[in-house]
């Protein structure tokens, strides 16, 4: 999709009108954001200012009823982020001191005791939430509230997860037309990335696993795949315009490769599944994980770390699927669902799809080579 300025300014009207109602709901002045250039640490500063930085650190305030202000360090960074950004040019500022140029901001407001957000007050880098609890303000933290406000997606938005989660499968398909005995990780993954840049991947994350066991996955390596081997190809992926969207498809090279393997797969898309039929308004975050523990149950397996999580504006954008998790589900949400369930012996697999939510049943964006995962089947599909 192409993006207009149009667009673009829209978007930027459609997000400032969210957060002063989240400022108005919880009684705030401002809301100031950090961001630095690793993934899952970017979605506060993207969400409020649309901009990144490819390292370093950048700020920003937002005032109640103004357009927000983001401060680099340095003059390249500015003139760059001038070009990129929906904000207006000169709400994009250089000053080598960028704390303090925040708070600043903050003491200038004109109240004895104001109260300031921060989305990730306990995350944010300790030299700028030490300054910021030297200024005169409150400062709360915001995090629940800013999750849920950014949650749910606009269509432009959800138009361009869709756009990366077709990606995604495009590069699964190439991956099955070039994925032979013998090979080893790095070619199938360099492969796999440099399709991906190729083709307008923004940002990516591509981990596998080519070896026993197979419920965790790292990054490759010189080791060669065998023919009877379960190769997990997993690929979290920011498609144009930096929106995230993931999947996990595990390749089998042969029927022969690890039967109980394959078993338990059949049995995690079934909590997969059962964890859908709940992501939809009306229900919580909490019923989805306790959907996907029935039937882990069911097959006495066990649960891994967490069973999925958001996608959207950044890697993971800020919440898991898993019990504490009482946030209500509404339309236009994104969650990839993989549980990893484990047998007593440690073995399982990985599988992803990710998933919008409506107002009833939830879309899956990555619907496609959902059912075997035999190589040999794949390839009379995928030609």
């Amino acid at each position: 999709m192409e993006r207009t300025r149009q667009m673009h300014i829209e978007e930027r009207e459609r997000r400032l009108a969210l957060l002063n109602k989240l400022m108005e709901d919880e009684n705030l002045d401002a809301i100031a954001v950090h961001g630095n250039g690793a993934m899952a640490y970017q979605a506060d500063m993207k969400y409020m200012t649309d901009l990144v930085t490819p390292c370093g650190h950048i700020f920003a305030i937002m005032l109640k009823g103004q357009q927000p202000v983001a401060v680099y360090g340095r003059p390249d960074s500015q003139f760059h982020a001038r070009l990129n950004s929906f904000l207006d040019p000169e709400n994009i500022v250089m000053d080598p001191d960028m704390v303090g140029f925040i708070c600043r901001q903050i003491n200038g407001i004109p109240k004895d005791r104001p109260r300031v957000g921060v989305p990730m007050l306990e995350e944010y880098p300790k030299f700028f939430t030490d300054a910021l609890l030297a200024t005169k303000a409150e400062i709360v933290d915001i995090y629940d509230a800013f999750v849920t406000a950014k949650a749910p997606k606009a269509p432009y938005e959800l138009q361009l997860i869709q756009e990366a989660s077709d990606l995604s499968i495009r590069s699964f398909e190439e991956v099955i037309k070039m994925i032979e005995p013998g090979m080893t990780e790095k070619q199938v993954i360099g492969f796999a990335e440099g399709f991906l840049r190729t083709n307008g991947a923004e940002d990516l994350l591509i981990l596998m696993r080519g070896e026993y066991p197979h419920p965790f996955i790292n990054r490759p390596r010189f080791r060669k795949i065998g023919p009877d081997d379960v190769f997990v190809f997993s690929v979290e992926i920011a498609g144009v315009y930096g929106y995230w969207t993931q999947i996990i498809r595990p390749i089998f090279m042969s029927k022969k490769a690890y039967p109980k393997t394959y078993d338990i797969l059949c049995q995690e898309k079934e909590a997969i599944l059962a964890g859908v039929e709940k992501f939809r308004p009306g229900n919580r975050i909490c019923d989805i994980s306790e959907a996907i523990t029935k039937v882990a149950k069911k097959y006495d397996l066990k649960e891994g770390i967490w069973a999925g999580h958001s996608m959207g504006i950044d890697l993971g954008d800020g919440y898991n699927i898993g019990l504490p998790n009482k946030m209500e589900i509404v339309p236009n949400m994104i969650l990839t669902f993989h549980p990893s369930l484990l047998d007593a012996d440690g073995e399982g697999v990985l599988y992803a799809d990710t998933y919008a939510s409506t107002e009833g049943e939830a879309k899956c964006l990555t619907a496609k080579y959902q059912d075997s995962p035999y190589l040999d089947d794949l390839r009379k599909i995928i030609k």
